[in-house]
């Protein structure tokens, strides 16, 4: 276990090595925010561009120091209460994941990138930061501003949360308000990384406090809920102590001109990058191993470097799932707003796919000579990509596609989706007719606690004359298709 471990770490270590080398070149091609979104346009791409259907009303609710594990971790506990991520996508968004990774400024400190979130704009170098600025800046914010009869309203921790840590009343009263964009920063877990590393905390709505209120009181409000970070952060374990005297925090500090960074840092400057008055550049750590600050893991995380795990800050459009039906002005369902599930990579299941066909290899071409190293983040011209042959329906889908008696069996529920019943019981068959509720949902873009009536629906249809075609076994946690069964029900006349 312990090789497995060590080998896990250097992949780790590796990726963040390189990682570090795109941010730097990305910075240098003016942060393109195609694929990736600057954290300082996070307000105006996900929250403003929702808000352009009026009826429509937004809590921005920040998770200081969330990292995407910390999220993911919350988002699996959330759908199990009917909360999930809408459907509704920023123009041009590409990938798996509802929004486009946020890129924090940096450094990653609360002081920097929290500003930038708020205000809408890059600190400049040598600003002063300051949180307690921050409600002013929310309130400043245009596109937020132009969509808002009022100017929108923040609090901070001390007018958020209560001594002991709950959510406000204050806090309640602003997401029940009719306000049509609210704020509310959350540190819980910001706090947590300051304790010592020998504690284990889950984050989810028994440990954050005030998250289940605040949600709730969205959803009553008819809220969706932006759920953002203003930066990530490296967990303690691993961290090892790096001493450098000018070192302003545990993770960064400023260069004098002409001195170079470590091997272990990254030097950066330009637009997105604070440093202090009078400071070029500044020195950002890279790996999750090193800090400036203790050895062994003094605290149980560390931000203000170049990882992945503080430069990367989840956003995440929620809702509860009840929002889509309740909060148009005639009552219709707005399609945007219903709510799927987390997208879940096949590997976290075990999940391994055949090796496509090998194909052919065609000569290559020649290299041209470059003038200039090719950076990430810069399109480059290539050759169109040939159009894939149209793929061959699987064999359940063309068994019931063609079957009489499937079609007939659909004719009796005219509220049911011919092909979103297909897809269903294609990704069941797909998995050997055996399949996990959560795997289901997952693959199948819905909360998992819309399983049992999914699978009731398909029953209605598959199981003719009582015959145990598709069933979910409570007792195995198992959803079961009868794939000699199905073919002999429905075979075509």
């Amino acid at each position: 276990m312990s090789r497995i471990v060590a080998a896990v770490d250097a992949a780790r270590d590796e990726d963040d090595r390189r990682f570090a080398q795109g941010l730097g070149a990305w910075i240098a091609a003016g942060r393109k925010s195609d694929r990736v979104v600057p954290i300082d346009e996070a307000l105006e791409r996900f929250g403003a561009a929702f808000l352009d259907q009026s009826y429509r009303r937004l809590l921005v609710l920040v998770l200081d120091g969330m990292s995407w594990a910390n999220a993911v971790e919350l988002m699996l506990e959330l759908e199990g209460h009917h909360y999930g991520p809408v459907r509704w996508r920023p123009r041009k968004a590409q990938g798996p994941m509802p929004l486009p990774p946020v890129m924090a400024a940096l450094p990653t400190t609360t002081e920097v990138s929290r500003a930038a979130l708020f205000a809408g704009r890059a600190p400049k170098p040598g600003e002063q930061l300051g949180t307690a600025n921050d409600p002013g800046r929310f309130a400043s914010h245009r596109a937020l501003s132009e969509r808002c009869e009022n100017a929108p309203r923040l609090l901070l921790r001390g007018e958020a949360t209560t001594a002991a840590g709950d959510a406000s009343q204050a806090a309640l009263d602003l997401v029940s308000s009719g306000e049509r964009v609210v704020g509310v920063v959350v540190n819980a877990i910001d706090d947590q990384l300051k304790a010592g590393a020998q504690v284990r905390v889950r984050y989810g709505l028994a440990t954050i406090k005030p998250i289940q209120d605040l949600l709730e009181a969205a959803s009553r409000a008819g809220r969706a809920v932006l759920l953002v970070s203003d930066h990530g952060h490296v967990p303690g374990a691993r961290l090892e102590s790096a001493p450098a005297a000018s070192a302003q925090g545990s993770r960064w500090r400023a260069l004098e001109a002409g001195e170079a960074p470590a091997e272990n840092e990254i030097a950066l400057s330009g637009d997105g990058v604070w440093r202090p008055r009078g400071k070029q550049r500044v020195a950002l750590l890279f790996r999750e191993t090193d800090s400036y600050g203790r050895a062994g893991g003094a605290h149980s995380g560390e931000h203000g470097g170049a990882s992945i795990a503080e430069v990367v800050a989840p956003a995440l459009l929620i809702a509860a799932d009840s929002l889509a039906p309740t909060c148009t002005p005639d009552g219709t369902i707005d399609p945007d707003l219903e709510v799927t599930a987390l997208p879940r990579p096949e590997w976290w299941d075990l999940e391994l796919r055949k090796a496509p066909a090998p194909q052919p290899r065609r000569p290559r071409a020649k290299a041209e000579p470059q003038k200039q190293i090719a950076m990430p983040f810069v399109a480059r011209k290539t050759e169109p990509e040939p159009v894939p042959a149209p793929a061959e329906p699987s064999p359940v889908r063309a068994l019931l596609a063609g079957s009489p008696v499937f079609k007939e069996a659909l004719k009796a529920r005219r509220d049911l989706k011919a092909e979103e019943l297909l897809g269903q019981i294609e990704l069941i068959a797909d998995h050997g007719g055996r399949i996990s509720p959560q795997v289901f949902a997952a693959r199948a873009g819905m909360l998992a606690f819309r399983v049992p009536g999914a699978i009731a629906r398909l029953a209605e249809i598959l199981n003719l004359d009582g015959y145990p075609v598709i069933a979910l076994d409570a007792v195995e946690g198992q959803i079961r298709l009868d794939l000699e069964l199905l073919a002999q029900l429905f075979k075509g006349s």
